[in-house]
């Protein structure tokens, strides 16, 4: 009898422990919506912000598991070059945002009405970037995307000065975390395509500036 109980009250806590595990989907309208996708965007500024600019610090990515590697890797795409602007800028976008729709503000309008100067901002950004040449330049850039790695942005301006402005730089994840090297492949590699040959003879061509993808639209 004490047996036949055990076994009964462990079926019916996993049974209990299932339903509290089982999650269901929440569907959120208005300003609660809003509030919930506020606090959200809140929380990863508040976590990116911090790696801003040259004088950035490092954020930290608790995990229940996984090598130290992935976590630095995931850090890095949090705090990467760009990223961590435009996180913020959006915080602060979506926050004034959340006001104007609050005070009665049609949506649709402040949508277009953000959308509006973005040309104007794009212009003068422009207007005040300052091209890189030299590869000490390059190597400040690397270095500040590279989280302050000064060594790291060596090696990318290194590699920029042997391909060109116009080549191509492939990175891979190596298997330590030092003898940092790089390859040039000269001239150029093509991988080979094995197809069957379809060979026409005295065929007819058709040249068209559109896309054609059934021959019924000819």
């Amino acid at each position: 009898m004490f047996r036949f109980q055990s076994r009964f009250q462990g079926q019916v806590s996993s049974r209990m422990s299932w339903s509290r595990n089982y999650s269901v989907k929440e569907i959120n309208f208005g300003v609660e919506a809003r509030a919930l996708m506020l606090k959200g965007v809140e929380e990863l500024a508040d976590a990116v912000r911090v790696t801003m600019g040259p004088k950035g610090c490092n954020v930290v990515i608790e995990q229940s598991w996984g090598a130290p590697k992935q976590v630095a890797n995931a850090t890095n795409d949090v705090g990467g070059d760009g990223t961590t602007c435009a996180t913020v800028l959006t915080m602060a976008i979506l926050t004034e945002g959340c006001k104007s729709v609050a005070a009665g503000m049609n949506a649709m309008d402040l949508r277009r009405g953000i959308s509006m100067p973005v040309d104007a901002v794009v212009t003068n950004l422009k207007s005040r970037a300052r091209m890189i040449s030299t590869s000490e330049e390059i190597a400040q850039v690397g270095t500040i995307s590279a989280n302050g790695e000064r060594e790291i942005g060596e090696l990318i301006a290194k590699a920029m000065e042997r391909v060109g402005k116009e080549g191509v730089i492939t990175i891979q994840d190596g298997k330590t975390l030092i003898n940092d090297w790089t390859e040039v492949i000269h001239p150029l590699t093509l991988s080979p395509i094995r197809k069957p040959k379809n060979v026409n003879w005295k065929s007819l061509s058709f040249l068209s500036m559109r896309r054609r993808s059934h021959p019924s639209t000819l």
